[in-house]
């Protein structure tokens, strides 16, 4: 399978290149480095949305000029939440960012409606929101500024 995968977290980049070694894996830092790439043929694009709503425009972008065929995995944060519903690939699944290197494999080999159902229920007391997926508990922001 030929995977490219969209994040500037090395670190994180790293650990999926690993998980995925079985396949061929391409990185870049952005949407636009995607883009630029000369061949298109991909299955799976990994994009890391850290970047909430930019990420979301991004991806789009993404889709509609050179991705329609691939299935899209987003990886989400809840700090910079991406909307779902403004997403406009068909073949998408969102995955919490602290799950992804444990999830992926199950996420790009299973079809898309498998996927879904064997991976929403494993991350931690999701909820959907807006469209949008949200952890519950404790917020990571600094407790002064959810008092403001």
């Amino acid at each position: 399978m030929k995977i490219l995968i969209v994040s500037f977290d090395k670190n994180l980049t790293k650990q999926l290149k690993k998980v995925l070694e079985d396949h061929e894996v391409i990185d870049v830092r952005n949407g636009e480095e995607a883009l630029n790439l000369t061949s298109q043929d991909f299955d799976v694009i990994i994009y890391d949305a850290i970047s909430g709503a930019i990420s979301e425009e991004d991806i789009n972008n993404m889709y509609e000029q050179r991705f329609k065929d691939a299935k899209f995995i987003v990886l989400v944060d809840d700090l910079f939440p991406v909307n779902e519903k403004n997403l406009k690939p068909d073949k998408k699944l969102l995955i919490t960012r602290e799950h992804a290197v444990n999830k992926i494999l199950d996420a790009i080999e299973k079809p898309l409606e498998e996927s879904t159902e064997m991976l929403l229920p494993l991350l931690p007391e999701l909820e959907i929101e807006r469209h949008t997926l949200i952890e519950e508990g404790p917020s990571p922001l600094p407790e002064q500024w959810l008092n403001q």
